[in-house]
């Protein structure tokens, strides 16, 4: 009688504690909020974007697509520790992150689509090294790290709004202008819409440029 009243005991409780995990993962599931990073590769009327994803995350493998409707695309300058955002107007080829919720996602026109988005579109970064200082604020630069457009050696005109280097001690962070030199080594964020031609090369214009593990100004 014992044996059977503690199997009783035994169910009611696994029940129980079935009930109480189900729960839990539900509300985890609800709490967590997914995220995707793409790059657009096609803008369509009535504020829809494909997405061609850049970092497997929430499911998605590099490469898959992704339909998005949004209600705001924005953009935020790096340079302003205000963190304030501006309205953006899509481009192909824009890098782009998404939060959604998983109830949000649907099903259009054979992809995943996730409607009434906020959209925030982010810079690429850039490494190289100096090739040329040119007057009216210009550099040539040879691209040193390969990124999704440029590869190791691939030669660009930059016209920089500012070129400057941080210098860092235990206490203080100093940010200082610096006069471009041969073989500085450089790196910054650009936007499509900073990218054009020039002089046959791929020009960038209004970019910050950082120089690194350079010397300090006082001795360029």
């Amino acid at each position: 009688m014992r044996k059977i009243i503690f199997m009783g005991i035994s169910f009611c409780m696994a029940i129980i504690m079935g009930g109480c995990k189900s729960e839990n993962e539900e509300t985890t599931d609800i709490a967590h909020k997914e995220h995707l990073d793409g790059k657009v590769i096609e803008v369509r009327d009535d504020n829809e974007i494909l997405l061609e994803i850049t970092e497997e995350q929430s499911g998605y493998k590099k490469g898959d697509t992704v339909l998005i409707g949004y209600t705001e695309y924005t953009w935020s300058n790096p340079e302003d520790t205000g963190g304030k955002k501006y309205n953006a107007t899509p481009k192909i080829n824009d890098l782009v992150v998404v939060g959604y919720w998983k109830y949000e996602v649907e099903k259009k026109e054979g992809y995943d689509y996730i409607p009434n988005q906020n959209v925030e579109k982010f810079q690429r970064n850039l490494f190289g090294k100096v090739l040329e200082v040119r007057d009216d604020n210009e550099i040539v630069i040879e691209v040193t790290k390969k990124q999704e457009e440029y590869s190791i050696g691939d030669k660009i005109l930059v016209s920089y709004k500012e070129y400057y280097w941080i210098d860092t001690d235990d206490i203080n962070v100093t940010k200082s202008e610096k006069v471009p030199v041969y073989n500085d080594s450089v790196e910054f964020g650009y936007w499509q819409e900073n990218v054009s031609e020039k002089d046959g090369y791929v020009y960038m214009s209004d970019i910050y440029v950082r120089e690194i593990f350079g010397n300090s100004p006082s001795l360029s």
